[in-house]
């Protein structure tokens, strides 16, 4: 009897250790994997106005469409700096978020675009170069117009002092003038902004996405703690804060394009030349693998040139696409699908000088 009890107690202790692990695995076989991480797409608005005259100008109906979208589709828009605080803490992100970014001070941000993130209830980052502030002119915000839309919840961060290509060096400007340079237009618009909202800033965004390694070390010693660039593709919670994406928008975008660059997830490369946000003197041969990832063919686009091309032997995508290059900065841009067809897609830059 007391072996038969013995038995039974066993065969209980083994069911109440392998029943979980069972339906756990059971789960993981019927969803087909882990839940992913979720994405975080960043969009970049300009000015927001009745009469277009660019493909980044928006009318308030254009830009309404897509809040439309936005709502009707389950996302819900958080702030750049609600996004970035919550980098380490994943679980405090909603299931769908998105960030809505208004970039250079326009004031149709505060007559167009305020009015309509609050007819909708959402946030929006409104990144602000001084220089223009401190001009006092009709056509941009003023520091009052801010206050008001900083109260009521929306997120002012910096553009830089006067909005340049920040690589770009004089003819006659030397290195350390260069630094000198370089160090007040971050620092500056960092100081003006806080003294005249009262409000720490934290995140910046490079004017026209151009930065390199040496740009970010300066921005970092001057107390920025998230850096937003213009480079393609979403963010996942472990992106690097130094080298944030945003997709800047064009009027012309079709709604299939608007859901490819919400719903696009981070393809996994791994660079093997250019060096991210390096400085090279020579047209690269562009070379990276994508581990992990089962696809033999992906495009590639560097600014008007785009191609298809496949995996060597090696496992290598090799690109010798560039070949003469004029001083900038250049943005890479591979994009893929999986064996369900969904988008990926991934972008690194270099300066070439």
């Amino acid at each position: 009897m007391g072996l038969i009890r013995s038995t039974i107690i066993k065969v209980f202790i083994i069911l109440i250790i392998v029943f979980p692990v069972f339906i756990s695995l059971k789960t993981v076989a019927e969803t087909g994997a882990e839940a992913e991480p979720p994405i975080i797409p960043v969009l970049v608005y300009h000015r927001v106005i009745s009469k277009v005259t660019s493909i980044y100008d928006f009318t308030p109906e254009q830009l309404e469409e897509h809040l439309k979208y936005i709502r009707d589709n389950g996302y819900t828009p958080i702030t750049a700096l609600q996004m970035v605080e919550s980098m380490d803490n994943p679980e405090q992100l909603p299931s769908k978020p998105v960030v809505l970014t208004f970039d250079d001070g326009h004031k149709s941000h505060y007559s167009n675009v305020y009015p309509l993130l609050k007819k909708y209830g959402y946030q929006g980052t409104f990144f602000v170069y001084t220089d223009v502030i401190a001009e006092k002119s009709e056509k941009q915000l003023t520091w009052d117009e801010l206050r008001e839309m900083l109260q009521d919840g929306m997120d002012i961060q910096a553009h830089t002092k006067s909005h340049p290509y920040l690589t770009k060096i004089s003819k006659h400007e030397t290195e350390a003038a260069y630094q000198k340079r370089l160090t007040n237009e971050l620092q500056a618009s960092k100081l003006v902004i806080e003294e005249q909202l009262q409000e720490e800033v934290k995140l910046l965004a490079y004017p026209y996405g151009w930065f390199n390694q040496s740009i970010e070390n300066v921005a970092f010693r001057a107390g920025y703690r998230g850096i937003f660039t213009v480079n393609w593709g979403t963010n996942l919670p472990s992106a690097d804060c130094s080298r944030l994406k945003r997709r800047v928008m064009e009027n012309k975008m079709t709604k299939e394009e608007f859901e490819t660059i919400l719903t696009a997830r981070p393809l996994p490369i791994e660079i093997i030349y250019p060096e991210d946000a390096g400085i090279i003197n020579k047209a690269p041969e562009i070379q990276f693998k994508i581990p992990g990832f089962a696809t033999d063919k992906v495009e590639i686009k560097v600014r008007s040139l785009v191609a298809e091309i496949a995996r060597n032997e090696d496992g290598v995508f090799v690109w010798s696409g560039l070949q003469k290059l004029t001083p900038g900065y250049y943005l890479i841009i591979v994009k893929g699908h999986d064996h369900e067809n969904r988008p990926f897609i991934n972008s690194w830059g270099f300066e070439y000088r």
